[in-house]
């Protein structure tokens, strides 16, 4: 999780990510519900993924994913239930959403 490299035996991708990613909104009160997508760029699609929000300044995770979309699995980092979101199995996939949710307490 620290690290947020692949863990499937091959190596950091190095050319431009074939996906975009983009939220619902782009600010937060505590507690907040704000959807993500991942969506592919190319008509080829993507196997794997990883995401995680993270403290500007760190690599602390900061809130919890909701799993609303079969393709996808809550990821356990930082002793933290689903505070990052992945993929299941290595099918294509064109687009994935999930719900992250923000943390009690902050703003």
């Amino acid at each position: 999780c620290d690290s947020m490299l692949p863990d499937h035996g091959s190596a950091p991708q190095t050319s431009s990510p074939p996906y975009v990613i983009s939220v619902s909104f782009d600010r937060y009160d505590p507690g907040n519900e704000i959807q993500v997508v991942l969506e592919g760029t190319s008509a080829s699609g993507f196997k794997a993924f990883m995401i995680q929000a993270r403290e500007l300044d760190g690599n602390v995770p900061v809130g919890t994913f909701h799993i609303v979309d079969p393709n996808t699995r809550g990821f356990p980092c930082a002793n933290m239930t689903n505070s990052a979101v992945s993929h299941i199995n290595p099918i294509v996939k064109h687009r994935i959403t999930t719900i992250w949710v923000a943390p009690q307490g902050t703003r």
